[in-house]
C-alpha cells in the first residue's frame, strides 16, 4: 500500500514539476495559440511529447528541447525527494536503534 501511495506521490510531483518547467521554457519560445493548444492536449506524454508535425524545423527543435529540459527537471524533483525521504527514513532507524541501545544499557544497570 506505501508503494502505491509512494507511486502517486511521485507522480504529481514530477507532473507538476515538469508543468511548470514546461509553461517557463514554451513562453520563451513564443510559440501561436494554436501550437500552445496543441502541446497542452499531450502534455501527459511528458518526454513523449512530440512538437506537431506543422511547425517550423527551428521552432520543432526549441520544443524539443524545452521537453528535455522539462523532464530533467521534473525528474530532478522526484530524485531529490526519494533522497530526502531516503535521509529521513535512516535517521529515523538511527533514533530507533539509539534508543533500544539506551533502554538495554539502563536495563543493564539496574541489574
Amino acid at each position: 500500500m506505501a508503494a502505491l501511495l509512494a507511486i502517486a506521490i511521485f507522480g504529481v510531483v514530477m507532473l507538476q514539476a515538469f508543468n511548470a518547467a514546461l509553461d517557463r521554457r514554451l513562453d520563451s519560445l513564443g510559440l501561436p495559440s494554436e501550437v500552445r493548444r496543441q502541446l497542452d492536449e499531450t502534455r501527459a506524454k511528458l518526454a513523449a511529447l512530440e512538437p506537431p508535425p506543422t511547425l517550423e524545423p527551428e521552432a520543432a527543435a526549441g520544443v524539443r528541447r524545452a521537453v528535455t529540459d522539462a523532464f530533467i527537471i521534473g525528474f530532478r524533483w522526484v530524485l531529490t525527494l526519494a533522497a530526502a525521504l531516503v535521509i529521513l527514513g535512516a535517521a529515523m532507524v538511527w533514533l530507533v536503534i539509539e534508543n533500544k541501545l539506551h533502554n538495554q544499557s539502563r536495563e543493564a544497570d539496574r541489574r
